[in-house]
């Protein structure tokens, strides 16, 4: 696998394995010590242990054997310091500092007795005091170690287990396709920051909206016009609807002016060329794998889908009479829907790729990102209104999550630019906040918030589903990625124009995939049967049944399906084994054709062996290609060729000395 940003890590790791040890059960002892496991993100990093277990940078047995010897030592240490100190513990510095954190352990430690040794290794709130709470309450030493021993043997492996599985499927997915494993690990890290950033800024806006509010509704009543806007929105005495309505156009005449500003003034070419890099960034970064999962994602997102989430939520809450809460629900998804159409009316900014026709022919602002913005946004403020307040974060985070996501899969599938689902977000954010606090300072009657949950799930379980299956072939091939094929002279190819093609698979820019050796002119079924004639069959694809023969241990190289490598955001248009020789050939198109209409293909021969990683056992590449090229040339003896040899752009990759073969059908003519 491609991991360069974890290399020098790796290698240091590897190279001081006895240090990686020492860290490990560091990590396991602090994370188990009174108090201090409060601090220590223990999750995070036996996460990261298990990870770096699975691509096979450290040791399985040793690693987790130095995670439960740590982890017993932890929970030692704190229960030899509650059996010595017994209460006096409570006044020492930092144990004085967390009284409750003292009385929810003993409570946990009275319900439970025993077991709570057990039970606290996975109870977050309290696994850092119980311990020390055992040891404070006279629990017998013999039967504490006895439950010490037996919890941290089943500690070590849950917490190293997901990080293994996911270290597994990151090797997987960079051995498939480096930028997929980037793609994925960027995306989670952007997802977990804004989870972070939304819950600190909830935290601390929360308490002070109350406040807010007040201070909006005296302000207001010393400004005529910008006083209804104010107490429309957060004064319970006032009429709503003709302050909302003013913020509503108001909100349409500044998008379109904000708009104008930014391209006539000199902010529009940075912009510009913001737009055009991020789209080219994740073009190149774009798989088959990933435009289905972000067209099923994007499909979620479709008209269709929101206009029955909007009717069925709607037709809910008129049938159980929530009136208002129908009205505010209809306005924050149909004036969402209604902006949407005016500004791409007056703006009419093309899109990067043609897609559409009619009124969604336009780029900005972005429909989806705003209908997704305005529906799951207030059905989050209307959910989180009949929660506890500690728990209302959740339906935020929640409707977050929805809203980048579909909003991510819009720039993915190069359908917007950036500025256009930044407008729509923030445009969506304003109206619904706006809404959202007219909603929260206006109306009493409670709603019951599994019906309000319930629905939207029932809605896009059934019509999602639907929509995205019926319409997914026809939705992929909208959102396909737009390849141009360019001529090339047949008689000029075997000279100098198969250097026109690229020496390597193209993956993660700037980290070399397997050289590509093999380049065949002509029609690609023809190059089937002639392998077939000899002994070279279609492996089996790679499925969800097939894939399981990888967790088998003692599998070979025969009963399992071989990597769907990716090629400039292509599967191998074509795909050959012959397993007596440990031989595989894959070819992609090459974007050029002759002036008789034959295409030209390139890809790679190469070995297979088996790679075992403590998970799975799956087949990879040797990374010996010259040797592949030599015992293929029985194979071709009747057919045209010729060995040709390219500069290597990285000297350093072993294996391949820059050997080229070039193969051609009879139904061209042979070059001179």
């Amino acid at each position: 696998m491609s991991l360069d940003f974890l290399q020098p890590l790796l290698n240091w790791i590897q190279q001081h394995p006895a240090w990686a040890g020492l860290f490990v059960f560091l990590v396991a002892f602090t994370e188990s010590l009174a108090i201090v496991g409060l601090f220590m993100p223990g999750v995070v990093l036996m996460f990261a242990i298990g990870t770096l277990v699975a691509i096979g940078t450290i040791e399985f047995w040793p690693t987790l054997w130095l995670a439960v010897l740590g982890a017993i030592a932890g929970d030692g240490l704190s229960f030899w310091l509650g059996l010595h100190f017994k209460h006096q513990l409570r006044g020492f510095w930092p144990f004085k500092r967390y009284p409750a954190l003292f009385e929810k352990g003993e409570t946990f430690f009275l319900r439970h007795g025993g077991k709570s040794i057990l039970f606290g290794r996975f109870v977050g709130p309290v696994r850092p005091i119980i311990p020390a709470t055992a040891g404070m309450l006279g629990m017998p030493a013999w039967k504490f170690i006895f439950v010490n021993v037996l919890s941290a043997l089943a500690w070590a492996p849950a917490y190293l287990l997901p990080g293994m599985v996911f270290g597994a499927s990151l090797g997987l997915a960079a051995a498939v396709a480096s930028r997929l494993a980037l793609m994925v690990v960027l995306l989670l890290i952007f997802l977990w920051l804004s989870i972070w950033l939304l819950k600190r800024l909830y935290t601390l806006l929360a308490p002070q909206a109350e406040q807010l509010a007040d201070k909006l509704i005296a302000w207001g009543r010393s400004h005529k016009l910008l006083g209804k806007i104010t107490a429309a929105i957060v004064d319970p005495q006032h009429s709503e609807l003709k302050g909302l309505s003013i913020l509503a156009f108001a909100l349409l005449l500044f998008s379109v002016v904000i708009f104008a500003l930014f391209q006539q003034f000199s902010i529009g070419p940075p912009l510009a060329r913001l737009d055009s890099s991020l789209y080219h960034l994740l073009q190149g970064l774009r798989t088959p794998w990933g435009d289905h999962v972000m067209t099923f994602i994007s499909q979620l997102g479709d008209g269709i889908v929101h206009v029955a989430l909007v009717i069925a939520l709607t037709l809910w809450l008129l049938a159980r009479r929530h009136y208002l809460a129908a009205g505010h629900w209809l306005a924050a998804t149909v004036f969402g829907a209604l902006m949407t159409w005016l500004l791409k009316q007056t703006v009419q900014m093309p899109r990067p790729n043609t897609m559409f026709e009619g009124a969604m022919a336009f780029s900005f602002p972005s429909a989806h990102t705003v209908f997704a913005t305005c529906s799951f946004g207030f059905l989050a403020v209307m959910i989180a209104r009949e929660l506890p307040p500690q728990r209302r974060w959740l339906c935020y985070a929640a409707a977050w999550l929805i809203i980048l996501s579909i909003a991510f899969s819009r720039l993915y599938l190069g359908a917007h630019w950036f500025s256009d689902v930044a407008a729509g977000i923030v445009l969506g954010l304003v109206w619904i906040t706006a809404l959202g606090v007219a909603y929260r300072r206006h109306i009493f009657a409670p709603i019951n918030p599994s019906a309000l949950i319930v629905t939207p799930l029932l809605v896009l379980l059934s019509v999602g589903s639907w929509h995205s299956l019926s319409t997914h072939s026809e939705q992929l091939q909208r959102y396909a990625q737009q390849h141009h094929t360019e001529k090339m002279d047949f008689g000029s190819w075997p000279d100098t124009g198969w250097q026109q093609l690229p020496a390597h698979r193209i993956d993660t820019l700037g980290i070399p995939s397997q050289p590509l050796n093999l380049q065949w002119a002509g029609p690609l079924n023809e190059l089937q049967q002639h392998l077939e004639a000899l002994g070279w069959h279609s492996p089996e694809p790679l499925s969800p049944t097939s894939a399981l023969h990888w967790l088998n241990p003692d599998a070979t190289l025969n009963s399992l399906p071989p990597l769907p490598h990716v090629h400039d955001g292509y599967h191998a248009s074509l795909t050959m084994v012959l397993i007596e020789q440990k031989m595989i050939i894959k070819l992609w198109p090459a974007n050029y054709e002759f002036e008789n209409q034959q295409p030209l293909w390139l890809g790679y021969i190469g070995r297979l062996e088996l790679a075992r990683y403590p998970l799975i056992t799956i087949p990879v590449l040797n990374q010996d290609f010259d040797t592949p090229i030599q015992l293929f040339k029985p194979f071709i003896a009747l057919m045209s060729w010729r060995l040709r040899y390219r500069e290597k752009p990285y000297a350093d990759q072993p294996g391949w000395r820059g050997e080229v073969l070039l193969l051609w059908s009879d139904k061209i003519k042979a070059p001179l």
